[in-house]
């Protein structure tokens, strides 16, 4: 048996997935596999696999093809459910693989065979301030949580290998948190969580090259903020605030949604929208209770513009730039007379004041 097995998600990026596939090939030997999950591609993404396949050593190639698309998180969590080796890598369609990746990683394995995980460094972060993560080994979530000054590096996929036998029983709080942009991350600190020791190692040594997604591929950063509050609650409960503190190191914003103007704009686009910061600032309140009061108030605010009463949301404009202002830790004070016209009842609900 192939000590890492290599699983590729893909959906319709075909040219893509043929550079990584033609990248990864040689470096094969009898250490690892390669899977390809196809999540029901329309573009050549088939044909593009079965070619490759001729190029793989025999039995170190599969292709898996869903009969209909499970969407990019339950696309991931399949890897894990295919994997067929002590070892799993997952890795993302787009991100070029390393010449000496395969290599690089048997080698950290044989130095950490315990380890739930192992987390590599990546060029995700190069010239920006706080410049890469430093390496670390840690023992459990709380010790993850307290020494991680990267969350970047863990919620890009292409970074971390997995030790299978570890991981697959958490694989269901992964598909828990399906509905945020990291179930994988939900898998790794359950895992880490359920596992004596929960040892995790972060390396210094790269074995990817994050290549920049082209505009129409990128993900939707306003998701992604309001998902950071679900994916914590993945931690243990005393733990949670302080993750979100991390994330928030690299995701500026990651507690707070756009200003109330650009909520405003966008539910031109989509109505939905401030179902979406209801449920955001509904979940922030109840990791953190010191924001409990603000997300009421905000909630409200969101409500009454979701019903489309646009003269509310241009009065509560001023009192949305100073709440954001106060949980940043500014000093701005709360300006009443920007909902002056409601009131708000201790469900959260907004009224008309009479």
């Amino acid at each position: 048996m192939a000590l890492l097995s290599i699983v590729i998600p893909t959906f319709n990026r075909c040219k893509k997935l043929e550079a990584t596939l033609d990248a990864i090939s040689p470096q094969l030997a009898d250490t690892a596999e390669v899977t390809v999950v196809d999540n029901a591609s329309t573009d050549d993404t088939s044909a593009i696999a079965r070619e490759a396949a001729d190029r793989f050593p025999p039995g170190a190639f599969r292709y898996i093809c869903h009969p209909m698309n499970l969407g990019m998180s339950a696309n991931i969590l399949r890897c894990f459910e295919v994997a067929k080796s002590p070892w799993l890598l997952i890795l993302g369609d787009d991100d070029k693989p390393r010449r000496d990746c395969v290599s690089v990683v048997a080698n950290n394995i044989a130095d950490n065979p315990g380890a739930v995980l192992i987390n590599f460094a990546s060029n995700l972060l190069d010239g920006q301030s706080g410049g890469p993560p430093r390496p670390f080994v840690s023992r459990g979530v709380a010790a993850l949580i307290q020494d991680l000054d990267c969350f970047s590096n863990l919620l890009f996929i292409s970074t971390t290998v997995y030790r299978v036998a570890a991981v697959r029983e958490s694989v269901r709080d992964g598909y828990l948190n399906c509905d945020t942009y990291g179930p994988h991350v939900a898998v790794m600190l359950r895992a880490i969580d359920r596992t004596p020791d929960g040892t995790a190692v972060f390396s210094s040594d790269r074995i990817v090259d994050w290549n920049s997604p082209q505009a129409r591929e990128g993900w939707d950063h306003r998701a992604l903020h309001a998902s950071f509050c679900r994916l914590a609650k993945a931690a243990p409960f005393d733990q949670q605030s302080l993750l979100l503190d991390k994330i928030r190191v690299r995701h500026q914003g990651a507690d707070m949604p756009p200003t109330l103007r650009n909520v405003v704009r966008v539910l031109g686009q989509s109505r939905a929208s401030a179902g979406v910061y209801m449920r955001h600032y509904a979940e922030l309140a109840s990791i953190n209770p010191e924001f409990s009061r603000e997300a009421r108030r905000w909630m409200a605010c969101t409500a009454a513009i979701g019903s489309w009463k646009e003269a509310v949301a241009r009065r509560t404009c001023a009192f949305y730039d100073s709440l954001a202002s106060r949980l940043r830790g500014g000093s701005v004070a709360y300006n009443d007379t920007a909902h002056s016209r409601y009131r708000l009842s201790d469900d959260g609900s907004s009224h008309p004041r009479h």
